[in-house]
C-alpha cells in the first residue's frame, strides 16, 4: 500500500514542479549588445563582421549606405561605413560615416574616429 502511495506522490510531484516558462524576447540591439559582452572560441568571417557593423549602427541594406571590409589590423578587421552621393550634375561622391574596427575572436566592435 504504502509503495503505490509513494509512487503517486512522486508523479505528483513531479508533474507539479515542472511549469514551461518562455525567455523574454530580446530586440536585434539587445541581441547585437549579448554578442558583443559574450567572448566566443568561433572565430568570424569577414561577412560577419560586416554584419555585425550593420547590426550595431541598426542599418537596412540600402543603394546609398556601404559597409565593407577594408583591412586587418592585428587580430581586428576594419570596416569601412559609407555613403555615395550623386548631386544635381550627376556626379558621385562617397562620405565617410565611421571606421570600426571587430575583434574577429570576441566580436566586441570599437569605433575608431
Amino acid at each position: 500500500m504504502y509503495k503505490y502511495f509513494f509512487i503517486i506522490l512522486i508523479l505528483f510531484l513531479t508533474a507539479c514542479s515542472e511549469k514551461e516558462v518562455d525567455a523574454p524576447s530580446t530586440t536585434v540591439e539587445e541581441d547585437a549588445q549579448l554578442r558583443q559582452m559574450n567572448v566566443s572560441d568561433k572565430t568570424i568571417s569577414k561577412q560577419e563582421a560586416v554584419q555585425l557593423v550593420r547590426e550595431h549602427l541598426n542599418l537596412i541594406e540600402n543603394d546609398q549606405t556601404k559597409i565593407e571590409f577594408d583591412h586587418m589590423q592585428d587580430a581586428n578587421y576594419v570596416i569601412h561605413v559609407y555613403e555615395t552621393i550623386t548631386d544635381s550634375s550627376n556626379s558621385t561622391h562617397s562620405t565617410t560615416l565611421g571606421w570600426y574596427l571587430v575583434n574577429q575572436h570576441t566580436h566586441k566592435i570599437e569605433n575608431l574616429q
